[in-house]
């Protein structure tokens, strides 16, 4: 028998202003956290613990997931848009955390609003910044999001959190459910079982049309 510990360990980069506070919050409410030193400041990456039941024996693994929050501020990653060096910084940064495992980045960046009412000669405005952030995500698939302060990013750490946690046990659980022409649901499970009958009815719509 086997299952998944919800509670993922965090290790925060011990740079990020305020990371006092949101480990602190995170602690209060299970969750186990860890500052250590990550080859980039302001990361959050996340571990999972796997406990299994062998002959009355617990046994744990610990896994190191492959998601990393990276925390930016707005100025610096507009002046890479303005360079047109974002996506070469994503590169960079993937490259520098993928020396130890493959990883999925995901960015959150603080102070947009305050970069939008700068009135500094230049300043960038909003539909340069969002055609920045699309192009990193079509280059390079990594999604970007603006957040106001730490509780935003705790609310966020926690919710990257749950979903880790139970991530196994829903990749293990999953099937896709399909409507067939007469209403009956049909079930295709991760070895492809089911996508016959799926294809049969899809026929069966398209010749009644």
């Amino acid at each position: 028998k086997q299952w998944y510990q919800r509670r993922v360990a965090i290790r925060a980069g011990a740079q990020q202003k305020g990371g006092t506070e949101i480990i602190t919050t995170l602690e209060l409410e299970g969750m186990k956290c860890e500052v250590v030193n990550q080859p980039l400041s302001n990361t959050v990456s996340f571990d999972r613990l796997e406990l299994s039941a062998d002959a009355g024996n617990i046994l744990k693994n610990k896994v190191h997931e492959d998601t990393v929050l990276i925390v930016e501020q707005a100025e610096a990653i507009a002046d890479h848009i303005e360079k047109g060096g974002l996506v070469a910084h994503a590169r960079r940064s993937c490259a520098i955390l993928s020396e130890e495992v493959l990883c999925s980045i995901t960015f959150f960046i603080f102070g947009l609003d305050r970069l939008m009412k700068s009135k500094r000669k230049g300043a960038m405005d909003r539909l340069q910044w969002e055609e920045g952030l699309l192009e990193l995500q079509l280059e390079l698939n990594i999604t970007s999001y603006c957040i106001k302060d730490n509780a935003e990013l705790t609310d966020n750490i926690r919710m990257f959190c749950k979903s880790l946690g139970e991530r196994p046990h829903k990749l293990k659980q999953h099937k896709d459910l399909f409507v067939g022409a007469n209403k009956e649901v049909i079930s295709v499970d991760k070895d492809g079982r089911g996508y016959l009958q799926v294809w049969i009815a899809q026929l069966q719509d398209i010749r009644s049309i």
